[in-house]
């Protein structure tokens, strides 16, 4: 259901190791403290299924606030459907500034509003307006089974958390401490094939998330995840696409296709985009200035119809 139908696949091993236990429902894939109302959660579909999202919802638990009567004014119900191996984006839905008591509450950044998918009332306090020190949950509607957790219910962090639980502000003189979960964006680390379905113990932000500078929304709208394998990719497209030579040698390579190239974004294992080629508009395509260190590199193929294929490439 994201606007950027973008399936970057590990090494099909990876895959193939434990899947039937985990991969098996929705988690949260990316985490948007934004300046001002700039908030947005990704949610990623590890699946083989379609799912629809009419079940789920999305809570928030502000403050360190464990009361499940206070967090029903908070919770965002979802809806639509989610592709296997696609994200659905949700965003705050403030678009105006709104006068509240003594302050200006200003309103999401209208591009990444543009990049949602799904985005509450734009009313305090529905889930949308989290801070650094709010925990989130995703849930099941039918069942109220806790899908995964951002956070810890029931624990105010004060300023948010870090890569140390142990370590929540104040502190003393001369101590150095960096909240992660505020003023930051997080991504879900690519091994990580399953939520947190119970309230942790504590909550090191660098075990399962990586994170970014604020404001940074380069890889809003899909997610690298062991839980795909690279054959899957044929099954969700039309079109056919060529390689070579691979293994890559030097900085060049082709590319020759069976319909007209829009654009090329080439990844590394991680997710980071090394190199994009746009406005191709033709079947035939040389990259000749690809000057990366040696690895494996996936390659994402979008095509003028809009059909994506990923292609795996090794450069030596």
């Amino acid at each position: 259901m994201g606007k950027k139908l973008l399936l970057l696949f590990l090494f099909i091993g990876f895959f193939q190791i434990g899947y039937s236990q985990q991969c098996s429902d929705l988690f949260f894939s990316e985490y948007i403290e934004g300046s001002g109302n700039s908030k947005a959660l990704e949610i990623y579909n590890p699946t083989e299924s379609v799912i629809d999202l009419s079940d789920y919802l999305i809570r928030r638990w502000r403050d360190g606030n464990n009361d499940i009567f206070d967090s029903l004014n908070t919770a965002l119900e979802l809806s639509g459907t989610i592709q296997p191996g696609d994200v659905v984006v949700i965003t705050n839905g403030q678009t105006d500034s709104v006068f509240v008591g003594t302050f200006w509450s200003v309103p999401v950044d209208p591009l990444l509003y543009s990049m949602g998918d799904l985005a509450c009332s734009g009313e305090y306090p529905t889930a949308m307006y989290f801070n650094g020190d709010d925990a989130l949950s995703l849930e099941r509607k039918s069942t109220g089974e806790i899908i995964d957790i951002f956070g810890k219910v029931g624990e105010d962090p004060n300023e948010g958390w870090s890569d140390d639980p142990n370590s929540i502000p104040p502190f003393t003189t001369g101590s150095f401490w960096l909240s992660w979960s505020q003023d930051h964006t997080l991504r879900r680390k690519p091994n990580v094939t399953e939520g947190v379905t119970l309230n942790p113990a504590s909550f090191n932000v660098s075990t399962e998330w990586d994170s970014l500078p604020q404001d940074t929304w380069d890889y809003v709208g899909f997610h690298v995840c062991d839980c795909h394998g690279a054959n899957i990719s044929d099954d969700l497209t039309k079109e056919r696409a060529s390689v070579y030579p691979n293994p890559v040698f030097g900085e060049n390579f082709f590319i020759s296709t069976s319909s007209e190239i829009k654009e090329v974004l080439i990844f590394t294992l991680l997710g980071d985009l090394v190199l994009h080629k746009d406005s191709i508009n033709k079947s035939d395509f040389i990259i000749s200035d690809f000057s990366q260190p040696a690895g494996v590199y996936f390659v994402r193929i979008v095509f003028s119809n809009g059909y994506n294929i990923i292609e795996k490439i090794e450069v030596k």
